[in-house]
């Protein structure tokens, strides 16, 4: 018999709301977040460079750099969808 676990639907993007608030504060660095491992790091600061990650829509508009394990990015502004 299988048992099922019923949880209910996220209500919010993960990274939303950081990406809003460097919408309205454009220029300003902000870490996003620690990633377990340099490649982590890495791959996250291209996704949100690219526009990957749905939050850092469109392609261009944020900037992203790693130090360490740390995800550091701002707005800099972009075509908004």
């Amino acid at each position: 018999m299988s048992v099922y676990e019923y949880r209910s639907a996220p209500t919010k993007i993960k990274y939303l709301d950081i990406a809003n608030h460097m919408r309205q504060n454009p220029n300003t660095w902000i870490k996003v977040r620690t990633a377990p491992t340099l490649n982590a790091a890495s791959a996250a600061s291209q996704q949100i460079k690219n526009g990957v990650r749905a939050a850092f829509r469109p392609a261009g508009a944020f900037d992203s750099y790693t130090q360490g394990l740390d995800v550091i990015a701002a707005y800099v502004g972009g075509t908004e969808q």
